[in-house]
């Protein structure tokens, strides 16, 4: 879903670099009848990139900021405001109340059971980013594979993975 993104430091500033999607397509610059027909014919494809979006924080997603390549595949891009809980808003909240499909499920509750990945990915982002983050990155984590395991998403899901901001 996202393109291959490495993390480079060419004079002193650091950045990261990410594969160029070619013959792809900015949603934002379609049709908006064509980009609703993509989604109900993509829809998993969507509500994995939901997901995701709630796994790192991401606050900045929108049509803009996915491409479509010519095989109809979303393409994730522009993370630049993730992982900063304390600007966290969704841009998109269609999903909450949201079934999950069993294809999704399948897919994705087994890497939420693989404890020796998950060590092997915390250890990764505790190189990246503050131990406060990736804390919250593994509660959020937590709650997503509930709602895995419960096939839908909560209706009040950002409250709950958010709750520091509804007390």
């Amino acid at each position: 879903m996202v393109p291959s993104t490495v993390i480079r430091e060419i004079d002193g500033a650091v950045g990261s670099l990410q594969s160029f999607v070619e013959k792809s397509i900015i949603p934002s610059r379609m049709p908006v009848s064509d980009f609703n027909n993509h989604i109900k014919e993509h829809g998993d494809q969507y509500l994995k990139m939901f997901l995701f979006d709630i796994l790192i924080a991401n606050s900045d997603r929108h049509s803009g900021n996915m491409l479509i390549d010519e095989n109809g595949n979303i393409r994730a891009i522009d993370h630049g405001f993730s992982f900063e809980p304390d600007t966290f808003m969704f841009s998109v909240e269609s999903y909450y109340g949201e079934y999950i499909s069993e294809t999704v499920k399948e897919e994705l509750l087994p890497a939420f059971f693989d404890e020796s990945r998950l060590s092997i990915l915390k250890d990764l982002l505790l190189e990246l980013l503050e131990k406060k983050a990736v804390n919250s990155f593994f509660k959020r984590l937590n709650l997503v594979k509930k709602y895995l395991e419960k096939g839908n998403i909560s209706e009040y899901a950002y409250r709950e993975l958010f709750p520091e901001y509804y007390r």
